[in-house]
């Protein structure tokens, strides 16, 4: 997680506050307080509210998209609004990045007078996603890449046309760094650029410590 995305998120409690304070003016209170945003799962807070309200459906849809457009990282979320007493879901949508597959129901009914409370779950993001993928998949290569280091610390065997075909022995494992194609036991194994650029300079520079 960088810098700008803590900020982000933290943009985005403050964001949820304006909602619980729009729906109380539309309730029309104005003097009692939205309690403190609670995050109560990953990707998924709740507004609580210190008295009853009431409030219109579509006023509630059309102010969580509004001020969550502001949101650079809220493209897809569903909204469950529950009676404070845990009794069952009032009134619950989904709002999607792509406006075709929203979920919304009951435009335009006014919801009895209560305590209520709002989940918003949001869809994960990026934050996420790059973490995961980095775990799921740098962690093979890195691993890969510390095997071939290791493993190879002699000097290498150049083939003798490798100056034209640009493969180069590396023990029982060919690389192709013009096509950027490792080879072990005749499979070839493909990598993306950085990759190759890694594996290039392991094999161009063995028994070589690089900081």
């Amino acid at each position: 997680m960088t810098d700008s995305d803590d900020f982000a998120i933290s943009r985005r409690e403050i964001l949820l506050r304006r909602i619980g304070h729009g729906l109380l003016l539309q309730s029309g209170d104005s003097a009692s307080r939205v309690l403190p945003v609670k995050k109560i799962a990953e990707n998924e807070y709740q507004i609580s509210f210190e008295n009853e309200l009431t409030f219109q459906s579509d006023s509630l849809v059309n102010t969580t998209q509004r001020l969550l457009a502001k949101d650079p990282l809220a493209d897809d979320y569903v909204v469950t609004v529950l009676n404070s007493d845990k009794s069952g879901v009032a009134y619950g949508y989904a709002i999607s990045k792509n406006k075709k597959d929203d979920i919304v129901a009951c435009i335009g009914r006014k919801q009895s007078r209560t305590r209520y409370m709002i989940k918003i779950k949001f869809k994960p993001t990026r934050i996420n996603t790059v973490k995961n993928e980095f775990l799921i998949g740098g962690l093979p290569f890195l691993a890969f890449v510390g095997f071939i280091f290791l493993r190879f610390v002699k000097p290498r065997r150049v083939l003798p046309d490798s100056q034209n075909t640009g493969i180069v022995a590396l023990g029982s494992m060919l690389f192709d760094a013009k096509n950027r194609k490792p080879m072990i036991n005749g499979k070839p194994i493909d990598l993306t650029e950085t990759e190759t650029r890694v594996l290039r300079i392991f094999a161009s520079f063995p028994n070589k410590t690089w900081p």
